[in-house]
């Protein structure tokens, strides 16, 4: 569980991991959205490596495990 401390006063700007997991939880929906294989793959192309690399150890981590996973950012819920 990634979670952060409330902050003692209004911050200005996202943290870093704030916006790493909402980046994160964005690309895993639009990857599990339904969609055409042309939108896929460009989603896929616009994507950098690493974190495709990283969604696919994650995701083939939870499969071997035989686990689900809740991933909760601000604006999104995956399940």
């Amino acid at each position: 569980m990634l979670e952060e401390l409330a902050p003692t006063q209004q911050e200005i700007f996202a943290t870093p991991l704030k916006q790493a997991v909402e980046s994160a939880t964005a690309l895993i929906g639009l990857m599990n959205a339904d969609q055409s294989d042309e939108n896929f793959d460009a989603l896929l192309a616009d994507t950098q490596p690493r974190m495709i690399a990283a969604v696919q150890k994650f995701t083939k981590m939870l499969q071997e495990a035989g686990a689900s996973t809740r991933i909760v950012g601000t604006s999104l819920l995956l399940r």
